[in-house]
C-alpha cells in the first residue's frame, strides 16, 4: 500500500480477530488485493477495468471499490462521467461492461457514492452524468452514515441512486467520530468518507455470502 487507504479499507472488511486492534465486518474471510490506483491515488480507468475484469475471470464472491474512476490522461481526474463527452463517455461504457462481465461471473459490486456532498439524483453536470463505478449498473452504491446515525455531511446521496447506508464516519482524524481501522506500519487510525462506508457494505454481502453460499 503506497498510502494507507487501502490498508484501512482492507480492515474495515476483515481485520482478524486476533485480540489485536480492531475487527472487521466479517472477520474470517479471504482478501484478495486488487491494486488499481498509483501511488499517488489516482485510479485510471485502463487499470480499474483490468481489475474488474480479473475479479470476474477469478469468480470473486464480493469486490470493494472504494474509488471513483478517473480518467487515462496522467493525473487527470473527473468525478462525473457524462455521457456527452466523448471520451470520458467511453471510460464509462469500459467500466460498465467490465462489471457486466464480472456481474455474469458472480461477482457482487460494491462502490463508494462519494464525497463531495452531491444528490446524484440532480447532478450539477446533468443526469447524462454519474459517478463511476457507484452509479454504474448492477452496482451497489453506498453512501455514508455520520457518527449521529444521519448522513454525513460530505456524502454523495440521491434517491434512486444510494443503494445502501453504512458507518462512514464523520471527522476524519478524530477518534471519537471516524472509523478505527488499520493503517501500515502495524497501526491504526481513524478515517471518514463514503470509502469508510463501502467496506462495511461489502463486509456484510461476505458474511450473507459465508452463511448462504451466493
Amino acid at each position: 500500500d503506497n498510502q494507507f487507504h487501502g490498508t484501512h479499507v482492507a480492515g474495515i472488511v476483515a481485520a482478524r480477530r486476533n485480540g489485536l486492534g480492531v475487527v472487521g465486518v466479517a472477520p474470517n474471510v479471504t482478501l484478495v488485493p486488487i491494486k488499481v490506483c498509483d501511488a499517488s491515488g489516482y485510479c485510471y480507468a485502463h487499470a480499474v477495468i483490468d481489475g474488474i475484469t480479473y475479479a470476474g475471470d477469478q469468480k470473486l464472491d464480493v469486490i470493494n471499490m472504494s474509488f471513483f474512476v478517473d480518467d487515462d490522461e496522467f493525473q487527470t481526474s473527473t468525478e462525473f462521467k457524462c455521457l456527452d463527452d466523448p471520451t470520458v463517455g467511453a471510460f464509462r461504457r469500459s467500466v460498465e461492461r467490465a462489471i457486466s462481465y464480472a456481474r455474469k461471473r458472480g461477482v457482487v459490486p460494491v462502490a463508494a457514492l462519494g464525497n463531495s456532498g452531491t444528490d446524484l439524483a440532480n447532478p450539477p453536470s446533468g443526469n447524462e452524468c454519474e459517478v463511476v463505478p457507484a452509479e454504474s449498473p448492477g452496482v451497489i452504491g453506498t453512501t455514508a452514515l455520520g457518527n449521529a446515525k444521519g448522513k454525513a455531511s460530505y456524502s454523495n446521496w440521491g434517491e434512486g441512486e444510494a443503494d445502501v447506508a453504512a458507518p462512514g464516519g464523520t471527522s476524519t482524524g478524530d477518534p471519537a467520530t471516524g472509523i478505527w481501522s488499520t493503517l501500515p506500519g502495524n497501526t491504526y487510525g481513524a478515517i471518514s468518507g463514503t470509502s469508510m462506508a463501502s467496506p462495511h457494505a461489502a463486509g456484510v454481502a461476505a458474511l450473507i455470502v459465508s452463511q448462504y453460499g451466493k
